[in-house]
């Protein structure tokens, strides 16, 4: 007793459907992709909005490159990043600290 196969293709849109709509919703904010290293056979990201600098590990490269813009949003305590071929990258923030500016940038 299986599943019929126009049924299989439903589900598959429907579930491809909601996945979509959920990353519209999505507050993306824009940032710098400040430095990709590896680490142990793991790769280490920084992410910078001017505000935080968020590092977060990754089991695979990201397809983005470095100094360049990237678009990303945090969910909880997860930092989700839109790589170059509009694929979501799920990643745990490591570290987040707050930017410093220079002293010239001061009043």
């Amino acid at each position: 007793m299986g599943i019929h196969k126009p049924v299989a293709r439903t589900a598959l849109l429907l579930i491809s459907a909601a996945l979509t709509y959920a990353a519209d919703k999505r507050d993306w904010k824009e940032g710098t992709l400040v430095s990709m290293e590896t680490v142990e056979h793991r790769y280490e990201c920084v992410v910078s909005d001017g505000v935080y600098s968020y590092t977060m590990e990754y089991e695979s490269p990201i397809k983005a490159v470095v100094h360049r813009p990237v678009k990303f949003v945090i969910e909880r305590d997860q930092f989700i990043l839109l790589d170059a071929d509009g694929q979501e990258r799920s990643a745990r923030i490591e570290k987040r600290e707050r930017v410093l500016l220079d002293s010239q940038d001061r009043p």
